[in-house]
């Protein structure tokens, strides 16, 4: 949980190469816990940040990963951008 928080906290502040390196942290990390909310979080981050390519890999990995997810439409509409 700190390293979601931290990743809000640098989002907030603009900082989006730090928050999306807390992110993976979770993502990357063999704890499963927050990592649904933390790769959508990463997709949308990638986006603000200006690298597309890997919105939409984390996108996609999210739809891959996470079928019964209530982010789920929402994912797939960042990858009809």
């Amino acid at each position: 949980m700190a390293h979601f928080g931290l990743a809000a906290a640098y989002e907030a502040k603009g900082e989006y190469q730090s928050a999306i390196g807390a992110l993976r942290q979770i993502v990357d990390g063999e704890n499963s816990f927050l990592k649904e909310e933390a790769l959508f979080s990463l997709g949308r981050l990638y986006a603000l940040s200006g690298q597309p390519e890997k919105s939409r890999e984390a996108f996609k990995d999210f739809v891959d990963e996470f079928k019964d997810s209530p982010l789920l439409p929402l994912a797939r509409a960042h990858l009809k951008e």
